[in-house]
């Protein structure tokens, strides 16, 4: 799968399989804004059978499908437009219709609406995997996970346990971007935001956070 999608990629089909990340940048409008943004992590991720074969040293069941596959996708893309369906369901109009009152109104919605989405797909992933074999569990009240890959790798040659940001993290910056956006008409930069905190954790560190 490297081999196939290095021509994607600024990196070699080798570094692709060794934990560097396919990421493609695209001038998309934003469904919250109605401006032309950057979404800067459309990241492209590998999923194969063998990740859910417990003797494979590279188990991770959230890796898994009945065929390799690539997902490409963008949180931050994604959830503007959950927050945009949910402004059109909860008031009928779309975001950039709102007032500023409003629009509060509906990041409370949203943003925990989206955390609880991020929670129960953990919960599943949790729940199918060998928790022994590959580390997986949520930390400090929910504000981060912890999981055996690192997000978003295209693909992995070595398993080892990295922190992510949830929603609660992440998701209060992308909402100080849309309103620097209406309260100066400033394009919304996702750059800080795009990629939810992936952050490699030395033994250490590890240690530390699992109390």
């Amino acid at each position: 799968m490297s081999a196939l999608f290095s021509p994607l990629s600024e990196f070699s089909a080798e570094a692709l399989a060794t934990g560097h990340a396919l990421n493609k940048k695209l001038y998309l409008m934003c469904p919250v804004t109605k401006a032309k943004v950057l979404f800067e992590d459309f990241d492209a991720v590998v999923f194969c059978p063998q990740s859910d074969d417990l003797d494979d040293e590279l188990y991770d069941p959230l890796m898994s499908a009945p065929i390799p596959a690539v997902n490409f996708n963008s949180d931050v893309y994604a959830f503007s437009m959950f927050c945009r369906d949910m402004s059109v369901q909860k008031f009928k109009r779309e975001v950039y219709e709102l007032t500023p009152t409003e629009r509060g109104q509906l990041y409370e919605v949203v943003l925990h609406g989206w955390q609880r989405l991020a929670e129960k797909t953990l919960g599943n992933y949790i729940a199918m995997t060998d928790v022994e074999k590959c580390p997986v569990y949520l930390h400090d009240n929910n504000r981060y996970w912890f999981a055996n890959h690192q997000d978003p790798a295209f693909a992995e040659s070595v398993k080892d346990l990295y922190r992510h940001d949830m929603p609660l993290i992440y998701v209060p910056k992308i909402f100080c971007e849309w309103e620097q956006y209406f309260a100066s008409g400033r394009i919304p930069d996702f750059s800080e935001t795009s990629t939810p905190g992936s952050q490699h954790l030395d033994t250490s560190e590890t240690t530390l956070e699992a109390i």
